[in-house]
């Protein structure tokens, strides 16, 4: 990619490209030149300075992810079962990082108050329009149609073309704007739930994160990753192992 529209990228979004896999970066970039038909990195660079709602864009662009409630269920099954172990009877406190429009935050609140835990749950994202989103807590019909109905009923208000997240629940989750890259420590929890973010990074930048996520979990702490993910080498038994392999749950050393 062209230095020059690098260094507006970085300046406009936020985002310094350098931190992620190029290639990622590059076919995220071009699908936004493709969508304003312009062919020269640099008349793009030029497009993005002038232009606040091609940043916007560009932003949701390169931090797209795939998200719904509970996606993949055995992730939360297991979790389920190492909370009980290590945690029954505790307040315990989680981080949702990389939390995009708050599926995995509230899938995580409902399973804490199904199973009878008192929980704080951070919930972070660099997108300020995803934040913005999910601290809304309304989602469509298609959003919510893979839940039982007894959860549905229990956490969620219908509403004429759309379902709300009870207050009581809602109130429970803090969203704030956070860069896991950039930004660093922001506290001490139990369970940090980071899933399908950190495959984007290279390779120096997934052991600092990691690195960061150790420090930032407490005694007998578990790290969750999306199930493609996994701890670089040098990290695994040095600073977490493995809990549930398949299902990328792990445990502070």
């Amino acid at each position: 990619m062209d230095r020059y529209l690098e260094e507006v990228i970085t300046g406009t979004t936020g985002i310094n490209v350098h931190y992620y896999r190029e290639g990622i970066m590059r076919r995220r970039v071009k699908r936004r030149m493709s969508f304003n038909k312009i062919d020269s990195q640099k008349e793009y660079a030029e497009f993005l300075k002038e232009n606040d709602e091609e940043i916007e864009e560009l932003l949701k662009t390169l931090t797209i992810g795939v998200t719904e409630f509970f996606r993949y269920r055995p992730y939360y099954d297991n979790l389920e079962e190492i909370l009980k172990e290590r945690f029954s009877g505790e307040k315990i406190k989680i981080w949702s990082a990389g939390c995009s429009t708050g599926e995995e935050p509230y899938s995580l609140a409902i399973l804490l108050d199904k199973i009878g835990f008192e929980y704080e749950i951070l919930a972070t994202d660099i997108d300020k329009s995803k934040l913005d989103f999910a601290r809304k807590g309304v989602y469509s019909p298609d959003k919510v149609d893979m839940l039982d109905n007894e959860i549905i009923s229990k956490y969620f208000e219908p509403k004429e073309s759309f379902f709300k997240i009870k207050e009581d629940y809602k109130k429970k989750i803090e969203f704030m704007q956070h860069d896991i890259i950039s930004d660093g420590i922001i506290g001490s929890f139990d369970v940090i739930s980071c899933r399908n973010t950190v495959k984007f990074f290279t390779k120096k930048i997934t052991e600092t994160v990691f690195i960061n996520f150790h420090m930032s979990l407490n005694k007998n702490g578990v790290l969750g990753l999306g199930i493609a993910e996994s701890l670089p080498k040098k990290l695994e038994g040095n600073l977490f192992r493995s809990l549930k392999k398949k299902d990328a749950l792990f445990e502070k050393i």
